[in-house]
């Protein structure tokens, strides 16, 4: 299935633990910030896909936001 919606993908990086699970499951858009020592997102629009709202439900700290670019 083809999904053509564009999202922005955001961490609070507040509550985020930096467990990882994130940058190991998808690291074509998640990356450790060096600057706060927790998960980063890409900054431009990523298509919404099945792989991402996984990532986004195993995230221990729901710390991960899925919102309109």
């Amino acid at each position: 299935m083809v999904n053509d919606k564009k999202v922005r993908v955001t961490v609070d990086y507040f509550h985020c633990k930096w467990c990882e699970a994130c940058v190991v499951e998808m690291p074509e858009l998640f990356y450790y910030d060096e600057s706060t020592g927790k998960a980063a997102a890409v900054s431009e629009p990523v298509d919404l896909s099945a792989e991402l709202e996984r990532v986004v439900s195993i995230c221990p700290t729901d710390c991960i936001e899925i919102s309109d670019p």
